[in-house]
């Protein structure tokens, strides 16, 4: 049974040693208008980077990456923009548990009227997206919404605030989402989005309404718990297999017996 036991124990540190880092993007590159703020949440501990004005989305990243990992829980550092549904000008932090395990919610707001947009992304998934609903409009713009996900198809989503209300507009998004197969709850503030057998692997909002200044978007667990990793699809497999294989050897030594 000794090489069993190997066989399981391997299985589970695959699984968990594929956990890949949430990264988080702190905007966009253009100068801050200051007074106003950046931040990332992880694992609902917030970091909050107020920004000078004419300060860079750059120089925003830096502080806000040496910030989280002067935190003795994380670790972070700036790093490269994930792939798809981002545009190549974002800045993106890389967050990482102390311990190099992965983080089980990341969230990135802003509310500085030059920046456009907030998105995060932990590839291998997480099945639950939080949106801050626009709290004002101006009228003289759009609000977008892009999903990158882990089965797909993915979505790309431009809504319209000429002419629209607030109520208008939600009333909207949610009818568009779940018109895509999505599931949409409307709290006070946020819109929580699901779809069912699949994982969001980044959200992006964006807006150019002169009103809409504050953007949030978090991707968050619903079951596994901060500080604990999460099996991911590929590691999920090869601990199903272990176990399989352990349950086969058992019922032939049963058998034998």
């Amino acid at each position: 049974m000794r090489h069993v036991r190997l066989f399981v124990i391997l299985a589970v540190l695959i699984s968990i040693s594929i956990l890949p880092a949430g990264k988080g993007g702190s905007g966009r590159q253009s100068q801050a208008a200051g007074g106003s703020f950046v931040q990332i949440v992880v694992d609902g501990q917030p970091f909050t980077h107020v920004l000078t004005p004419g300060e860079l989305a750059e120089e925003a990243g830096a502080a806000l990456a040496l910030l989280i990992d002067s935190h003795p829980a994380y670790q972070a550092s700036v790093t490269t923009v994930p792939p798809r549904i981002f545009e190549n000008d974002d800045v993106f932090i890389e967050v990482l548990t102390q311990s190099g395990g992965e983080i089980v919610s990341l969230a990135a707001c802003e509310n500085d009227g030059t920046y456009e947009n907030s998105g995060v992304s932990i590839a291998g998934g997480r099945p639950r997206v939080e949106i801050l609903k626009p709290t004002v409009l101006a009228g003289d713009g759009s609000f977008n919404i892009r999903f990158d996900m882990l089965i797909g198809p993915n979505v790309d989503e431009t809504f319209s605030t000429t002419g629209a209300t607030l109520s208008l507009l939600i009333e909207e998004i949610i009818s568009t989402l779940e018109g895509l197969g999505f599931q949409v709850i409307e709290t006070g503030t946020h819109l929580i989005v699901t779809k069912s057998g699949d994982s969001f692997n980044s959200v992006r909002v964006s807006s150019t309404d002169e009103q809409i200044t504050e953007t949030c978007v978090e991707i968050t667990s619903t079951t596994a718990s901060p500080g604990i990793p999460a099996l991911q699809p590929g590691g999920l497999i090869v601990l199903i297999a272990g176990l399989l294989l352990t349950g086969i050897l058992i019922l032939r030594r049963k058998a034998r017996a």
